[in-house]
């Protein structure tokens, strides 16, 4: 049971590292490769291995150690509910969204705050909206500056991709969502509870309220996909290695 493990019995299990081993400043994915993180970094870099994978180094040019860790789409919530037994006191949860009203494929959005719509968060919190830092999320938008605008506003988090019907889609719209995705209100409601600055940086995947999400992407789409994650990607990277928030 989780309550008769200690916090170094669980991020070893987690982590598959020292609870330190974790930095104060934190980068969260199951979208891309560590990989195309590590390119981003000096020679030097710490890997762990758990029940998730990542590193700790310090980026290119800055002088902060900054974690990258990468999980699946479902543990992101429970995987920052474990990065409470760590230093990690700054997290940048970066993945794809559903683009709602103006947003296109290829859009980042950089949410103030996400409504409650999945179950996660009722283990923590009775309030139906998440709020990102504010703090966090000005610099990240601050960051984002040169590559154009971030869409802000509210996203929509919710549990069961079946919920993405037309109706309610064109509803979320109505009441001004600017995107939907499955985890972000979990990942800010477990922030606010825990001392965590948490903010998040999305790109556009697809456009559920205007298309069958069976339609794959085009050519000229994929392309602005690949564009905005190396966007993210760097300027996370750049803002968190040199962040002190």
């Amino acid at each position: 049971m989780i309550d008769k493990t200690t916090p170094q019995e669980a991020v070893k299990a987690i982590f598959g590292c020292r609870q330190d081993a974790i930095a104060v400043n934190a980068v969260l994915i199951f979208v891309g490769e560590l990989e195309e993180y590590r390119k981003l970094f000096g020679k030097r870099v710490s890997w762990f291995k758990g029940w998730v994978k990542g590193f700790t180094g310090v980026p290119k040019g800055c002088g902060q150690p900054v974690t990258v860790i990468k999980t699946t789409q479902f543990f992101v919530p429970d995987c920052a509910y474990f990065l409470r037994f760590t230093p990690c006191r700054n997290l940048v949860y970066s993945g794809a969204i559903g683009g709602l009203m103006a947003a296109e494929i290829g859009d980042i959005i950089v949410p103030d705050s996400a409504y409650v719509g999945e179950g996660f968060s009722q283990y923590f919190s009775q309030r139906k909206e998440a709020i990102a830092s504010r703090r966090l999320t000005s610099a990240l938008r601050k960051e984002l500056e040169g590559d154009g605008a971030a869409i802000g506003g509210r996203i929509f988090t919710t549990s069961a991709f079946c919920a993405e019907t037309e109706f309610a889609l064109r509803l979320m719209e109505k009441r001004g969502f600017t995107g939907i995705d499955m985890e972000t209100s979990a990942v800010f409601t477990l922030g606010n509870k825990f001392g965590i600055n948490v903010a998040a940086a999305h790109f556009v995947s697809d456009l559920p309220a205007k298309e069958s999400f069976a339609i794959p992407p085009s050519r000229q789409e994929k392309k602005r996909i690949e564009k905005a994650k190396k966007i993210i990607r760097e300027r996370t990277t750049a803002l968190l290695g040199t962040y002190r928030g």
